[in-house]
């Protein structure tokens, strides 16, 4: 019997972390191309804080006993210190902890809970909004990009789907397997 499953559950994360933030920010990159939108040079630091908001809310769903949650969040503030400095990202002398936190402020302002919700089929869904990904979008790009609004309305959807799963599949690999 594994006593610490949360513990484990974030190590793992912890050793994919690099991976994950090469496919996303290739796949933001990929969507932005296609509408000839530009990512901007925060592009880096905002899909680090993305992934980390992603693995915390999977700890933060995650059932288990006190001890094991204590140990999983220490190991995150690990994660949060040296994730960020090893992705080289920058946040121009301000502490990664203190960025951090305000990102999570911002996106706990466009969705309603940190809860992520199991459809009726069993998918599970991320705690995700438009308005999260229109946030992320005004993070990573320059605002003024020339796009109709149907363009726009499509590179938002387009992108909600990728944030989505992204942030799926960083929960999921927290989370204990359905029994």
């Amino acid at each position: 019997m594994n006593w610490f499953p949360l513990l484990d559950a974030c190590k793992r994360a912890e050793c994919a972390f690099g991976s994950r933030f090469e496919e996303l920010k290739q796949a933001i990159l990929t969507t932005y191309r296609t509408y000839d939108a530009h990512a901007n040079d925060r592009l880096d630091s905002e899909c680090a804080l993305f992934i980390l908001w992603s693995i915390e809310i999977g700890l933060l769903n995650a059932p288990t006993w006190w001890f094991d949650r204590h140990r999983a969040e220490r190991r995150f503030a690990n994660l949060l210190r040296r994730g960020l400095r090893e992705q080289g990202v920058e946040f121009a002398g301000r502490k990664m902890e203190e960025v951090y936190r305000a990102r999570f402020r911002d996106a706990l302002r466009t969705i309603r809970n940190i809860h992520v919700e199991w459809d009726t089929i069993g998918y599970l869904q991320p705690p995700l909004t438009v308005r999260t990904t229109k946030l992320f979008i005004s993070y990573t790009t320059d605002i003024s990009y020339p796009l109709s609004s149907e363009a726009r309305a499509d590179m938002h959807h387009r992108l909600h789907a990728v944030l989505t799963d992204g942030c799926r599949a960083c929960v999921l690999s927290i989370l204990p397997p359905a029994e």
